[in-house]
């Protein structure tokens, strides 16, 4: 026997109303992860830089770090420095997917190492140069 069309519609609400509820639970848990992450950022930022004051000498002299240098010669100084990672990854990629990890020349006197797949250095070939 089929069932009647207002019995397919009750059961198909009754599924939309479960689905709903799981839904809204695991958007509450993600919430809630997100709400933690943040927490834990702010922890971890603030004791690195509680370490940092602790392991500088007591001068006045600011430092500057890699991402903050970063930053300013993207956002001061216009560069794209996305339009360099792609640069580089296309450049890197035949090379490492056929090679692995190593050290690669990509210009002039200058080789880049990759380390577990990730570009670590890049250096110029007239310095001494360490396992990759």
């Amino acid at each position: 026997m089929r069932k009647s069309k207002a019995n397919k519609i009750k059961e198909i609400k009754k599924k939309l109303n479960d689905i709903s509820i799981e839904l809204n639970t695991e958007k509450t848990i993600v919430a809630q992860k997100n709400s933690n992450i943040l927490k834990l950022n702010a922890k971890f930022s603030g004791l690195n830089d509680q370490m940092s004051k602790l392991e500088t000498v007591n001068d006045k002299s600011v430092t500057i770090s890699d991402h903050a240098l970063l930053r300013y010669v993207e956002r001061v100084r216009k560069v794209d420095v996305d339009a360099i990672r792609i640069e580089l990854i296309s450049k890197l990629n035949p090379m490492f997917q056929t090679l692995g990890d190593g050290t690669y020349h990509i210009k002039d006197n200058l080789k880049i190492i990759i380390r577990n797949g990730n570009a670590v250095t890049l250096i110029d070939k007239s310095e001494r140069m360490y396992d990759a």
